[in-house]
């Protein structure tokens, strides 16, 4: 990787606005978001949980993925809620038989 400074990224965000004038009301913005690529990764990382022998992976804001990545539940205040369990495509599928098949 090479090493350019923040002072570097500015002058080459100055140099593409000198050659597009439109982009100047936007200059503050655009070193922003070029100074944070630095600073902030761009990866997804996520805190694996485990709660009742399962497996589950914790983004940011509390909410729960299982390892099929189907969104699960949540964290609370420290309080695991999980709101979908199993394959609710499935469990859908074998309710609507049981009704058809009452009615029939």
């Amino acid at each position: 990787m090479s090493n350019i400074t923040e002072f570097d990224k500015i002058s080459i965000v100055d140099l593409i606005i000198e050659y597009y004038p439109e982009l100047k009301k936007n200059r503050t913005n655009i070193i922003k978001l070029v100074l944070q690529q630095i600073t902030r990764p761009n990866k997804l990382i996520l805190e694996k949980v485990i709660y009742e022998n399962k497996t589950y992976y914790k983004y940011n804001d509390g909410i729960l993925i299982d390892d099929k990545l189907n969104t699960c539940g949540m964290i609370i205040n420290d309080k695991i809620i999980i709101t979908r369990t199993g394959n609710r495509y499935d469990e859908h599928i074998k309710k609507l038989k049981e009704i058809e098949d009452k009615l029939h």
